[in-house]
């Protein structure tokens, strides 16, 4: 590769070719759209350059959840098992009293229990994965700075 007149000799860039996935659209994937390509220039010790196009960071987060998100997010994972769909139609149709001669409230407390153990299990999993994110993007590391 060939460094550009534009660019000083003591900046060399780093060209990396990116792809966009192609994205499904309303018409579930049809259309005939091509990949288009693009490049990412980035040059060693010029920070204001690199700043100029806001790339995104370089911070991990392996977290599934926040404050926010938990408590929709992991229900719905929840109820993706087929265990946990079938005791919620069998709770829905407790609720009609001329279809069910039990209470519904024979069902709802196995599944209440079972959804409480494990959203208590994914919040444990996701608050240290929160811990192991922090630990990692806080890290030391040395930056090479205008030749220093």
């Amino acid at each position: 590769m060939t460094v550009p007149k534009e660019i000083p000799e003591k900046w060399f860039p780093i060209v990396l070719p990116l792809q966009r996935k192609k994205q499904k659209g309303l018409d579930g994937g049809k259309s005939k759209k091509k990949r288009t390509e693009e490049e990412r220039r980035v040059r060693a010790n010029d920070r204001e350059y690199n700043e100029k196009f806001q790339y995104a960071s370089n911070c991990i987060m392996t977290s599934k959840y926040n404050i926010i998100t938990f408590l929709p997010v992991n229900l719905f994972e929840q109820f993706q098992e087929v265990a946990n769909t079938y005791f919620l139609f069998l709770l829905i149709l407790q609720l009609i009293p001329q279809i069910s001669s039990l209470s519904w409230f024979t069902t709802i407390v196995p599944l209440a229990l079972v959804l409480s153990i494990t959203a208590v299990k994914d919040a444990t999993d996701d608050y240290f994965r929160h811990k192991s994110d922090n630990q990692v993007n806080n890290r030391q590391s040395q930056v090479l700075i205008r030749g220093s």
